[in-house]
């Protein structure tokens, strides 16, 4: 059981470590002419989230 759980925090902890090596930059979205800027706001805010 010991070794089980040593083993589960071992792989997650590498996980987490090597993740970030292999992120992308985000899309860079432009709004459309005519739309409201609100949505254009709101859009980035779940983007960054």
């Amino acid at each position: 059981m010991l070794l089980k759980n040593l083993m589960t925090i071992i792989i997650f902890s590498s996980t987490i470590s090597i993740s970030p090596l292999f992120a992308e930059e985000p899309l860079e979205l432009f709004s459309k002419e005519g739309s409201h800027f609100v949505g254009h706001d709101q859009n980035l805010l779940g983007i960054d989230a």
